[in-house]
């Protein structure tokens, strides 16, 4: 009987004149007379321990491929791949005319002034990367990242997939030049290439990526950019420290590059955030 009074009390309230409701408080005494019973500590961990063997473990990414049949993980990584190639469209076309006359430049620059290749290699080498950067937190940086969250894929799926297409133009970039090279009778050596492309590659790559997840401005790729080129054009006008990079042992090389290469992974786990397998399983559907 009670219940009912309080229920036509309640009513009553909420059906009056919209300008007396405005007025009106709601009176606390009212749900004092209610109680809700919550369960205790032996139920709380009773129902955990029932749950616990239906929650599926967290799979990282190379568990996962591990743990697949080799036909399983080529298909996944096609699907990859695939979704990468249909997300390059989105890239601004600058992006690919730019850094192909880069290149272009450069190889015109060493063929008219008879230019030391390795230097050539030295400072184009992290140009595409450095510049696909701006590409890949373009969204990030004009604030659109809550807009991308109410898409099929979500922003950082849509950085991993820029990301594997800048990777991989600049890859394709550099071994252009590398075969233009060895057309034309360069032969390259592979402990200077240690020297000029392949370490200076990864510390500029390393570099480059952490500024601009830790820094998310628009300015951090060309800025370091820049200082990169600059930096580059130093070490290469200074004879002594190029001397000692090339008699440098090429294990510090090594250890160089893996420690490099090693932060550039570690940074695009952060991005990647467990979404690389939702890349995957979302493009299967």
């Amino acid at each position: 009987m009670k219940d009912k009074d309080n229920k036509h009390n309640l009513n009553t309230l909420f059906l009056n004149d919209e300008d007396e409701t405005e007025d009106c408080e709601f009176p606390e005494e009212w749900l004092s007379e209610y109680t809700v019973d919550y369960p205790g500590e032996e139920r709380l961990s009773a129902t955990i321990a029932a749950l616990r063997p239906h929650v599926p473990r967290k799979r990282t990414f190379v568990g996962a491929v591990a743990s697949e049949p080799p036909q399983t993980a080529i298909k996944r990584l096609l699907i990859l791949i695939r979704m990468a190639a249909r997300d390059s469209s989105r890239m601004q076309s600058e992006f690919w005319w730019l850094n192909a006359l880069f290149y272009a430049v450069g190889f015109l620059v060493w063929r008219m002034f008879e230019t030391n290749p390795y230097w050539i290699l030295l400072l184009l080498s992290p140009i595409p990367f450095l510049l696909g950067l701006m590409e890949v937190f373009r969204s990030r940086d004009r604030g659109l990242m809550e807009l991308e969250l109410s898409c099929k894929y979500s922003s950082h799926q849509l950085m991993m997939a820029k990301l594997v297409v800048t990777g991989g133009y600049n890859l394709i970039l550099n071994a252009a030049l590398l075969c233009a090279f060895g057309l034309f009778g360069v032969s390259l050596g592979l402990s200077k290439l240690f020297v000029y492309w392949i370490t200076p590659f990864t510390i500029a790559s390393c570099i480059g990526l952490t500024l601009s997840m830790k820094l998310r401005s628009s300015i951090t790729a060309p800025a370091f950019l820049t200082v990169w080129t600059f930096a580059g054009m130093l070490f290469l006008s200074n004879t002594d420290f190029r001397i000692w990079a090339e008699e440098l042992h090429p294990i510090w090389h090594g250890i160089i590059v893996l420690i490099s290469a090693g932060i550039i992974a570690r940074q695009i786990n952060h991005l990647r955030r467990g979404d690389l397998l939702e890349i995957i399983d979302r493009a299967s559907t």
